[in-house]
């Protein structure tokens, strides 16, 4: 009758790593899977040139689709405050009559839509900061805020001072002192 050796601590070690190893393949697997499915995007503002006129200068939003499936923008709103975002009242796109709105926006794979934004009403929601809030600026923390939301309900924020008129930045906008 042959008699077995009781396991060792190598064999006991083999059998956790192969274990392990299964399990943390399987998560990360579903984790992957999981991340494909996410809409990922990207928010820039600048300001583009149109000549002469009330409206030469218009600042911009460049909303970068970086996902595999298209994206559809239901909400583009301002927010001020640097620790609580309040949002102010309407949308921050720039318009001249309500019917040139055509929301929802879709944005497809792998592309870039630009909206124009509305000058008067970043200039109120920095207004509507308080000076604590201003105050944040210094430390890097924006006191005004651009929010773009999808029709997934992803919500995506942007210090909106670059929105505003170079005469109106605050100074730790424009670096001076």
């Amino acid at each position: 009758m042959p008699t077995e050796a009781a396991p060792n601590l190598v064999d006991w070690l083999t059998l956790a790593v192969a274990a392990f190893g299964s399990a943390a393949a399987t998560f990360s697997a579903i984790w992957i899977a999981s991340r494909e499915d996410r809409e990922v995007f990207d928010l820039h503002i600048s300001w583009q040139w149109f000549g002469g006129g009330k409206y030469a200068e218009l600042p911009f939003v460049y909303i970068s689709n970086r996902s595999k499936q298209s994206i559809i923008i239901v909400d583009i709103e301002w927010l001020h405050g640097a620790l609580k975002r309040c949002p102010d009242r309407g949308t921050a796109l720039f318009y001249e009559d309500p019917g040139d709105l055509n929301f929802p926006y879709e944005v497809p794979a792998g592309s870039t839509e630009k909206l124009f934004l509305d000058e008067d009403g970043a200039r109120n929601a920095f207004e509507k900061a308080s000076k604590f809030a201003n105050w944040f600026g210094w430390l890097g923390r924006s006191s005004m805020w651009l929010r773009v939301t999808t029709v997934r309900g992803t919500k995506k924020f942007i210090g909106g001072e670059t929105a505003l008129r170079w005469a109106d930045r605050p100074r730790w906008v424009t670096g001076e002192k």
